[in-house]
Parts: structure tokens; C-alpha cells; sequence
């Protein structure tokens, strides 16, 4: 994760580790939140349609973990 999630708030707020398959995207870890809460989270994200690519699932995990960092 060093090139991603790089913008505060989310910048070290996050531990995870990526996995990839072919056609198979996962993220999880724990999430440090704003408030001081630790979240634990795991993003699979499975059988996406062949016009998305990795690096948009990428993008998704990133706005997810964005959100748990900001909502909580």
C-alpha cells in the first residue's frame, strides 16, 4: 500500500495486505478512524465484469477504506 491511500487523513491510517486472482480483488486489515477507532475490515471483491481492470477494484478498496477512516 505505499502508493496508495497516501492523502491524510487515510495516509497510515491504514494496515492491510492485497491479494489478486484472476478476476479476484481482496484488501483487508485494520483501520485506524479519525474518532481513535480500530476497524477491522476484508474487501473481496469477486467476478467483476472483463471492462473494469484490477487497478479500478484498486480504486474501489481505496474509497472504501477512505470511508471507513472518515465514517467512523
Amino acid at each position: 500500500l505505499l502508493e496508495r491511500l497516501t492523502q491524510a487523513p487515510s495516509r497510515g491510517a491504514v494496515r492491510a495486505k492485497t491479494g489478486y486472482i484472476r478476476e479476484v480483488s481482496t484488501l483487508s486489515g485494520y483501520v485506524r478512524t479519525r474518532a481513535g477507532r480500530t476497524l477491522a475490515f476484508s474487501i473481496l471483491i469477486n467476478d467483476y465484469p472483463k471492462a473494469y481492470l484490477n487497478r479500478d477494484m484498486k480504486a474501489l478498496q481505496d474509497d472504501i477504506c477512505r470511508d471507513l477512516v472518515d465514517r467512523w
